[in-house]
Formats: structure tokens, sequence, C-alpha cells
């Protein structure tokens, strides 16, 4: 909604996205589990556009579902228009359990990640 009517975002400037993870290795995937809303649960595979973006075929409509940092805080959102789950923690890597993180618009219980291999 505050793309497409008002032109606005909740990740930062129009046209722009999130900003790229710190350099060096990172995971190849992220697999997330034991989120309330199942939709968020499955696969997020690392893409050119340095983030996380699911695999799973019931994720959102309105946008991918995807796993990225902005401004130090970690989130499960749809880039742009609604976060669902965020990790408050600034580093390099999101957290794994799923104490790390706090419900946004997402249903409890918070999720669980797995790293895959460094690349």
């Amino acid at each position: 909604t505050l793309t497409s009517t008002f032109g606005q975002r909740i990740h930062g400037p129009p046209g722009h996205g999130p900003p790229p993870p710190p350099p060096g290795p990172h995971p190849s995937y992220f697999n997330v589990s034991g989120a309330g809303s199942a939709s968020w649960n499955g696969q997020y595979v690392f893409t050119a556009n340095n983030m996380y973006v699911s695999t799973n075929s019931k994720c959102a409509t309105n946008g991918p579902c995807a796993l990225y940092p902005f401004e130090g805080v970690w989130r499960l959102a749809i880039d742009g228009k609604e976060l669902f789950y965020i990790a408050g923690k600034n580093s390099a890597l999101p957290p794994l359990s799923s104490s790390g993180w706090t419900q946004a618009n997402g249903s409890l219980p918070l999720p669980t990640l797995t790293a895959g291999p460094m690349q």
C-alpha cells in the first residue's frame, strides 16, 4: 500500500533496495522453521541483490518473502512492503535462535534459522 498508493517504502528511499550485507563470506542459504506464519518457513537462497529470497511457493503473493539486513536490523519481510519478524541485533548474520527474533506482523511462535554452507 505504501509503495503503490503513496509512493513510499518502509525500508528506505523509493527505488532503492536494502543495503548489501558486510563484505566477506556468507551462508549460501538459510532454512527458516517454526514460524507461526507458516508461509515464512522454508529455504531462503542468497541472491545477486544481496538478500535471501524464499523458495517457498506459498509465500506472500504481493512480493517475495525475503531475509535481509537494513540499518543493523535483520528482517523477514516483503521488501519495501511489510515486516513480519525482526531481529534488532547489529550483526553480520541473522540470529539462529528464535529468542533473537521479535514479532512484527507475523504470528507466534518466532522463527528459528539454520545456516547453509559459507560461500
